[in-house]
């Protein structure tokens, strides 16, 4: 026998030999009773809420350090306790190690953008600038106290005529940073610095350019029509471009109508291997410019380490989606006057992407395009937009 006070049970026989249970302080409890009690307290837990005692199991199922994991599990309603049933069912480190994105079923988790991750303050305080790399390329790449490069458009064509060996020589010497030339295919495949489709504008010929050889549209005058002064002068070769100026002043090259003469991109990337200056530099570097978004991205694949810019027309929208597809390819867009607009300027720049501007004209225009940060100005008149001159 255990001492008296103790809890504990013992057997013992009765006078008649029937079965008692001596209890708490020695006193007796008759065998019938105890398992009255027992049934009792079964269906008493038989007919609580099933949803609690799925609850209860679901927690009471969890080995120890688990169960420590969720804190005062029995203070929480049956609802609430089935809802974290089933997260508490991994054993504590496994469910430390599950971030919170593998809650949701995958397709949704693979849909998850990293933006959702982060908190809103923090999102909304996020610009685009931070997203995109700033162009790196030279030309663009340069220290912004240099001011804006100043490019000669097709050369110094407000004083010579447009795409001539004169235009650009005086281009140089008025200061420009860059010298921008147009470039066509002949007949044979030979390249020119010609702007338009035919030789009628520009030159003392007819016809389209496409239609005539090299030979022949060296022969037409390209300079009487703007001035006698100029009488003689001929359609250059982009060769005999790249030649003078190449490595000694920045070139900007564009494409036109690249569709109609296959293999443009590659004779042009040819031109530019031979003579090394198919890499960015910051001494003469050249820059591949075109509408023809096609085109552009077959030069980068022909010239990875080259420049290039994307030529926007007149009322051209630029949407967030396109610019973030030109800088999958591209360090520039190359926008007209008309369309840089302040808000169009910085969206364009937030997305990693050079802003110079063609077709500016007059000191109030330039002074407006200085104070918005462009990159560049593309101008008939290279002296015009010279800080010393602006002033």
């Amino acid at each position: 026998m255990t001492a008296r006070g103790q809890d504990t049970l013992m057997e013992e026989k009765d006078a008649e030999g029937g079965v008692l249970l001596r209890g708490i302080n020695g006193r007796r409890i008759a065998l019938p009773a105890v398992v009255a009690i027992f049934v009792l307290v079964q269906i008493a837990a038989f007919t609580a809420d099933p949803e609690e005692r799925h609850a209860n199991q679901a927690v009471a199922a969890l080995p120890a350090p688990a169960r420590l994991d969720v804190p005062n599990a029995t203070a929480f309603s049956a609802s609430a306790r089935r809802d974290i049933s089933d997260w508490a069912i991994p054993s504590a480190p496994a469910r430390h190690a599950v971030p919170e994105a593998a809650a949701f079923p995958a397709p949704t988790r693979h849909a998850l953008s990293l933006e959702a991750a982060i908190p809103a303050p923090t999102r909304h305080a996020l610009s685009l600038e931070a997203a995109f790399p700033a162009p790196a390329r030279a030309p663009y790449a340069r220290p912004s106290a240099s001011g804006p490069l100043i490019a000669a458009h097709r050369g110094a064509s407000r004083y010579a005529p447009e795409n001539t060996m004169a235009a650009f020589r005086l281009a140089e010497t008025m200061g420009a940073d860059c010298i921008e030339l147009d470039v066509r295919a002949t007949r044979d495949g030979r390249l020119v610095a010609l702007h338009d489709e035919t030789v009628n504008r520009t030159t003392n010929g007819k016809g389209l350019a496409d239609e005539l050889t090299f030979g022949e549209i060296r022969k037409l005058d390209a300079g009487g029509w703007f001035s006698p002064a100029f009488s003689g002068e001929r359609v250059p070769s982009v060769e005999e471009v790249l030649d003078e100026f190449g490595g000694r002043v920045c070139l900007i090259l564009e494409l036109k109508q690249s569709a109609a003469y296959p293999g443009i991109e590659r004779e042009l990337a040819l031109l530019l291997i031979e003579r090394r200056l198919d890499r960015s530099s910051e001494r003469g570097p050249v820059v591949i410019q075109s509408f023809d978004t096609a085109a552009l991205r077959r030069m980068r694949k022909l010239l990875p380490d080259a420049a290039i810019a994307v030529l926007v027309r007149p009322r051209q929208r630029l949407a967030s989606r396109d610019l973030a597809e030109y800088r999958r390819f591209a360090d520039a867009v190359h926008l007209p006057a008309s369309s840089a607009r302040k808000a169009v300027i910085r969206r364009i720049r937030a997305h990693g992407l050079a802003v110079m501007v063609w077709g500016a004209r007059g000191k109030r225009q330039v002074h407006r395009l200085l104070r918005y940060g462009v990159d560049g100005i593309l101008t008939g008149d290279p002296r015009s937009v010279r800080p010393d001159h602006i002033k």
